[in-house]
């Protein structure tokens, strides 16, 4: 699935397909899903993206989240503090008692009738983007979350991917064709894949390979090895030609202020670190009560327990 997506040269469409039924949906074994970016200065959620149709149908793209339903979520309250970047539940960060009594579960529930969910977050900048899997029945697992947590890396890679490759589209819209081809059926002239334009448009922006690996959350070996397809496909021989040559033919299209690159230059989130593919496994702490998997502190060493409702169990049986 994850091929598919690099090798889509429609964002928009491999967004649908990463989120649909044959996508996370159904690897979750989830009933809807929600892209959602969540601004905590302004206090304000919105839905970028959601599935199947019928969520579509009450949340479409824009939608904005009621109050009842973003502020007094335990994601909300979660993710509002700094250095909280894992994969949760909603259960998870509170008892699962709390989350059934919350308003914010009621109204869910009555929007959309899938109380359970589970949030994968994917940026920073500074708003906060994710993905959240909502189920009814049976909650979501430890198990289910130890598998978002290792394939959250491969998830930001394909979101960045993602947001460049819209740039990369946005600035050829504007483009004026070079003798009469649009960029887009230049870089099918000469059988550039969408990865390649991606790194192509980050290194007009003159980023060096780490810099590049950094912003598409990739090793900078994966960056070397697309660059190197370029100058082979463009007939050049180094970062400087290949973009002077990517320019004379059309393919870099038209800048604007509008289109700012979505992930600053070397920025950095705390976890998890950056991989090359999805076999790569993240080997994070254990929690003391759960045994499910935390995130590390700035010191580097794991967290004794993976939330606030396993540190408040294991206070109680202390008490004891």
């Amino acid at each position: 699935m994850v091929r598919a997506l690099f090798d889509d040269p429609d964002p928009d469409r491999a967004g649908r397909m990463l989120g649909g039924e044959d996508g996370l949906v159904q690897l979750f074994h989830a009933e809807s899903y929600w892209s959602m970016e969540v601004d905590f200065a302004a206090r304000r959620g919105m839905i970028l993206e959601s599935q199947p149709d019928w969520v579509r149908q009450r949340t479409p793209a824009g939608f904005v989240l009621p109050d009842a339903i973003l502020i007094e979520h335990p994601f909300y309250q979660h993710f509002a503090r700094p250095n909280t970047f894992l994969p949760a539940t909603a259960s998870g960060i509170w008892t699962a008692r709390a989350w059934r009594a919350s308003a914010s579960r009621s109204q869910i529930q009555e929007l959309l009738g899938t109380p359970h969910q589970l949030v994968v977050p994917l940026r920073r900048d500074p708003q906060l983007g994710g993905l959240v899997m909502m189920r009814s029945g049976q909650d979501f697992s430890d198990r289910d979350r130890a598998l978002a947590i290792r394939l959250q890396p491969l998830l930001i890679a394909t979101d960045r991917h993602l947001a460049e490759l819209s740039r990369w589209r946005s600035a050829a819209d504007r483009a004026d064709p070079v003798d009469g081809a649009a960029p887009a059926q230049v870089a099918d002239d000469f059988g550039l894949t969408p990865r390649e334009l991606v790194v192509l448009q980050a290194m007009a922006d003159g980023l060096t390979t780490t810099s590049v690996a950094a912003r598409l959350h990739v090793s900078p070996r994966a960056v070397r090895r697309h660059q190197e397809s370029l100058h082979r496909k463009l007939g050049t021989s180094d970062r400087v030609s290949t973009v002077l040559r990517a320019e004379r033919i059309g393919l870099l299209g038209r800048a604007d202020a509008a289109d700012e690159p979505p992930f600053p230059r070397g920025v950095q989130y705390p976890h998890p670190p950056p991989v090359s593919g999805a076999a790569t496994v993240v080997d994070f702490g254990r929690c003391r009560v759960c045994q499910g998997p935390v995130a590390r502190a700035s010191t580097g060493r794991p967290r004794a327990f993976c939330g606030s409702a396993c540190r408040q169990r294991a206070y109680r049986e202390r008490r004891r």
